[in-house]
């Protein structure tokens, strides 16, 4: 073949992984595109891998590519390709050296889980040597600028023990200390939560992470709080938090939120939390400090379990002084600290109209709503009163506002109010959360 190697190597570049942006229990909501990337990644792996022995120039061009990301599962099936590529990284270094996106999963698109892979013989001690295999490879690729990674973490079990000098504070990342890494989409399970070590390993990472300079994107599923410190020092590039599904103390996203001064997106929703001291207004005074560069904020409290020292429910705070953001996704209570839900009581009357607590040059909102008592009327959102003023406040307030989304469990139907923000100018809808998840 006569084309020239530039060519060639913009054509093999169009093979490249397909990473993933989010932790594992995100991308499965979509179960059918998360097949379908990693059905896509397996034939170009498996593309360029015949490339390779295609013949030494193509080789040559091929196998930088190829090597860019190691893509695996935690599952029987994945185990042995998990200890090939850790015996091809440690002897020949300069494959490792191109490895700079990593990522594994509890299942596969052929329907291999690690669930169905725990009744089989062996599978403690598999799942064991699995995240210790997995853990020496990353260790060997000091050239990680993307992690999207997924653990049990037990004492027996651990892959962050693999990755974290964690015995006592200073807590660092050891190896190469991960100097590239810039995005880290991360999901925990544990099967302690609170009471021993393991529930600690978030505190352990987060605290630890402060040491990689280059780090903009912090996501995280399935963390919970634990004994160890909270985070001390400021991230250098930090620029986008997003938790969820957490069980984790209000106190440490406030922690969270102290250290990273760049912030521009910020995010946490819990999947359940017995409050121990639940205060929206520590989190304003940290937020504020980055008011000048957030652009996204959302906070969903809905399955928190507030405690009697909580109430009355305090709101987050207003936002008008927060001139770059442009979209905010919050429930009611951070919002407007309402004791009833609006789908419970549409007509109440609230102390504070929603639009003083918006800022100014928003575009995006939406509200995340929750029945207490069991929603079964349609249309009774079309009777909120506070929706109602909020529509009245568009022009004057808040020009440049697009889109209104009311999320909840339910069914909503809210004709009459989509009608009244149409004709100020902005889209009104409302949205069946489990509508956003494509199940089998």
């Amino acid at each position: 073949m006569n084309l020239p190697d530039e060519l060639l190597l913009y054509t093999f570049s169009h093979l490249h992984a397909i990473r993933s942006y989010e932790p594992q229990s995100e991308a499965f909501k979509d179960k059918k595109q998360e097949r379908a990337r990693q059905c896509e990644n397996t034939q170009r792996q498996a593309t360029l891998y015949a490339l390779t022995l295609t013949s030494r120039r193509f080789k040559n061009i091929a196998e930088p590519i190829l090597y860019n990301a190691f893509i695996n599962t935690t599952t029987w099936k994945g185990f042995k390709p998990l200890c090939l590529f850790l015996r091809t990284v440690s002897q020949r270094r300069h494959l490792a050296a191109y490895v700079q996106y990593a990522e594994n999963r509890l299942w596969d698109y052929h329907g291999n889980g690690l669930y169905d892979d725990m009744e089989l013989y062996g599978a403690t001690d598999m799942v064991k040597d699995y995240f210790d295999t997995f853990g020496a490879i990353l260790g060997f690729c000091s050239n990680l600028n993307h992690l999207s990674i997924v653990s049990l973490e037990t004492a027996e079990v651990s892959l962050w023990r693999n990755l974290i000098r964690y015995k006592q504070p200073p807590f660092e990342m050891s190896t190469h200390g991960f100097q590239k890494l810039e995005t880290l989409c991360l999901q925990i399970h544990t099967e302690d939560y609170g009471l021993g070590e393991e529930s600690a390993w978030f505190r352990r990472i987060s605290n630890a992470l402060i040491t990689v300079p280059t780090l903009k994107v912090l996501k995280a599923s399935g963390i919970t709080s634990g004994s160890a410190g909270f985070v001390t020092g400021q991230y250098k590039s930090l620029e986008d938090i997003d938790i969820s599904e957490c069980i984790l103390d209000f106190s440490d996203l406030v922690s969270l939120a102290e250290s990273s001064p760049h912030l521009k997106r910020f995010g946490c929703t819990w999947a359940y939390l017995n409050s121990v001291g639940f205060h929206l207004p520590d989190l304003y005074d940290a937020l504020c400090s980055v008011q000048t560069s957030l652009e996204h904020l959302h906070l969903d409290t809905r399955e928190v379990r507030f405690c009697a020292e909580d109430f009355p429910l305090q709101p987050l705070g207003s936002l008008r002084d927060f001139l770059e953001l442009k979209c905010v996704e919050l429930c009611e209570s951070s919002l407007l600290a309402n004791a009833m839900s609006l789908l419970d009581f549409p007509d109440q009357k609230l102390s504070t109209r929603i639009s003083d607590r918006l800022p100014p040059n928003i575009e995006h909102l939406t509200l995340l709503v929750k029945s207490e008592y069991g929603y079964n009327e349609d249309c009774r959102i079309d009777e909120a009163f506070a929706l109602w003023d909020l529509a009245e406040d568009c022009h004057r307030h808040l020009p440049h506002l697009k889109q209104i989304h009311i999320k909840s469990a339910y069914e909503l139907s809210a004709p009459l109010l989509t009608r009244q923000f149409r004709e100020a100018g902005v889209e009104f809808a409302t949205i069946k959360e489990l509508d956003m998840m494509q199940h089998d």
